[in-house]
């Protein structure tokens, strides 16, 4: 059985839009690579016509909406899904390749899309945040059969990293209920569960170089940060994360974030 999560509200990425489109990472090439290929190769065998669509769902400001586009063929069409109005406005700001089609207003629960018209359903750095199970049932919904399902998300190496183990202590201390666990989720399992099938997990690791000023903006991009700062107020939680960037003595050198990144998916049933 799928855990079933509360989803967030969208009011809590309130004034968040565009510190999150300036200093968000995007996800690595060689995973979008992969995503393409699994694609491509339904195309190629007759799995799907021409008029490919995919979805990105939870699509935020775009930065994954953008590169699936430019990962897929031409032919294939994109559409983000996103239900905050700010990032919404950031998103269709943002242009993209021409066939990133457009930007809808949203949830991963009620997909505005008819049965059987997608063949990719994507979630990244989202898919936390969804009713899973309602989410998975929309996806078979919508998706063709061998239609694909996947999620995408970056994850940051704190056992690899002294200064982000000590970040990550930082949120659990101020962040109401937060854990450096919350994305640890079994999302294979949950596919199967779901009545997906031949699931497939991608990793890859790597290391994204940030000035002091950058890593100070995309912590004040988080919904955690947010919630650490309205709890405990900004001089406190800025102050502490100041603090720790100093002790690392990092505050005139690039600091190396490491990440650990996953890609998940499965197939739709005949």
């Amino acid at each position: 059985m799928i855990d079933s999560v509360r989803p967030i509200s969208t009011n809590a990425f309130a004034r968040l839009a565009g510190a999150y489109q300036e200093n968000r990472p995007g996800y690595p090439n060689q995973l979008l690579s992969v995503l393409a290929e699994r694609a491509r190769s339904q195309v190629e065998q007759g799995a799907w016509t021409a008029d490919f669509l995919a979805i990105d769902v939870g699509a935020g400001t775009g930065i994954s909406t953008r590169q699936l586009a430019g990962a897929l063929s031409l032919t294939c069409q994109v559409v983000g899904i996103e239900p905050n109005t700010e990032m919404l406005q950031e998103a269709r700001a943002g242009g993209g390749p021409p066939n990133l089609r457009k930007y809808l207003d949203g949830t991963a629960e009620n997909l505005p899309f008819d049965a059987g018209t997608a063949s990719l359903v994507v979630a990244a750095q989202a898919v936390q945040w969804f009713d899973r199970p309602r989410y998975y049932a929309e996806a078979l919904r919508v998706l063709r059969p061998v239609g694909i399902i996947a999620v995408i998300q970056n994850n940051r190496s704190w056992e690899c990293s002294a200064f982000l183990d000590h970040y990550e202590d930082l949120l659990e201390r101020y962040s109401p209920g937060y854990t450096r666990e919350y994305r640890d989720i079994d999302f294979l399992t949950e596919f199967e569960v779901a009545g997906f099938a031949h699931c497939e997990l991608h990793q890859c690791d790597w290391v994204r170089a940030m000035s002091v000023p950058a890593f100070i903006g995309m912590a004040k991009s988080s919904t955690k940060f947010a919630a650490a700062v309205q709890t405990h107020g900004e001089d406190v939680v800025l102050g502490a994360l100041i603090h720790l960037i100093k002790s690392a003595k990092r505050d005139e050198d690039l600091l190396p974030i490491r990440y650990h990144s996953e890609l998940f998916m499965a197939w739709r049933p005949l």
